[in-house]
């Protein structure tokens, strides 16, 4: 089977209709990270530690969240349009549900958080939407006290049971996340974040994919790290930004990762 996997657009519609024709992909997996939240993730940055709509008011703030949610959700139609079927997650730019109620709208979407679904003899497993990078209960990055953190590790250990559920009895399985596992392709390399040089990925995948090794693992999110790597026997993609590049796969007994400029 042939993959057309893309990553975060954050508002922008790539030209993938003349891609899509001549490579005629089974399936379209996206990472997440359609909303267009440049202006509310400057704010988090702005106001670090602090709720990032507190010097512009909770009425400028709906504001600008339903227009990031305008830009994303019509990034998402596009892709309905292709006619080829797209198994989407939520990025942590939208609600785990938030886009949950599009799959009854269009035949093509596949809202697949916390879903396992069997393609062509593979599992896909899915996992989207918000959850705790390990930097934030394991360090007092935020300044937050003991209990905070103590409540931000259950958090985590809770959702990775709920994953680890989906893993029962497969064989032969694909990983999509949105998040990035810990200490794979989750380097921050930008200036203008506080998080800076740390490490923001997620312990449970991490220990997800070292307990049931999967054949392929793909994420998104960290733009900044788009690229292919391998752990143990798992292939590993970072997607990155979507707007400019995708990438190919084939999963034909040999997996075969192409990426191609848009």
């Amino acid at each position: 089977m042939k993959i057309l996997a893309i990553g975060d657009l954050h508002g922008r519609i790539p030209n993938l209709r003349s891609l899509a024709g001549k490579e005629k992909p089974d399936i379209i997996i996206c990472t997440g990270d359609f909303a267009d939240d440049e202006k509310i993730r400057e704010l988090i940055f702005r106001n670090w530690g602090k709720p990032w709509w507190q010097n512009i008011g909770k009425k400028r703030a709906r504001q600008l969240v339903r227009e990031s949610d305008k830009k994303g959700k019509k990034a998402l139609e596009y892709l309905s349009k292709l006619n080829i079927p797209v198994y989407y997650i939520p990025g942590n730019s939208e609600g785990k549900y938030s886009y949950g109620k599009r799959i009854l709208k269009n035949k093509s979407l596949h809202y697949s958080h916390l879903r396992k679904f069997r393609i062509s003899g593979h599992y896909f497993i899915f996992h989207g939407g918000y959850i705790e990078p390990r930097i934030f209960f394991s360090t007092k990055i935020l300044g937050e006290r003991k209990k905070a953190a103590y409540l931000r590790r259950k958090r985590h250990d809770k959702e990775k049971k709920k994953i680890m559920r989906l893993f029962e009895r497969t064989e032969k399985t694909v990983f999509v996340t949105h998040f990035t596992p810990y200490k794979l392709f989750d380097a921050v390399k930008n200036k203008k974040s506080p998080m800076n040089n740390k490490h923001v990925g997620v312990q449970a995948y991490s220990d997800i994919i070292k307990k049931y090794k999967p054949e392929l693992y793909i994420c998104g999110h960290m733009h900044e790290n788009q690229g292919i790597a391998k752990i143990g026997r798992t292939r590993a993609i970072c997607l990155g930004m979507g707007d400019k590049n995708v990438f190919l796969i084939k999963l034909d007994g040999k997996i075969a990762i192409r990426k191609r400029k848009l």
